[in-house]
């Protein structure tokens, strides 16, 4: 899924996160984390999961960051696929 980075720094920023503390605290590479800040690339629902968890996010705060309009297509999990939004109504709400 597509991150808004503005809010993701912004979040890490209040929470004191740097980009390596991030890295070590959610078990993501620090070159995956800053590739994918980077460029807004995709993050997977694991590592969105990763960074919620590792950043004590909020449900509100992990939607807006992580479900931007663009985001809103259909991922692979577990083998099946399943819609962002079914996904984001399970775990994330």
């Amino acid at each position: 899924m597509y991150c808004n980075t503005n809010k993701l720094l912004g979040a890490m920023k209040e929470r004191g996160f740097t980009q390596d503390a991030l890295a070590l605290a959610s078990g993501m590479s620090k070159a995956t984390l800053g590739r994918r800040m980077k460029n807004g690339n995709e993050f997977t629902i694991k590592e969105i999961e990763s960074i919620r968890n590792a950043m004590g996010l909020s449900r509100n705060e992990s939607i807006s960051i992580f479900l931007c309009p663009d985001s809103l297509k259909y991922e692979t999990n577990n083998a099946k696929q399943v819609s962002i939004m079914e996904y984001a109504g399970e775990k994330i709400m």
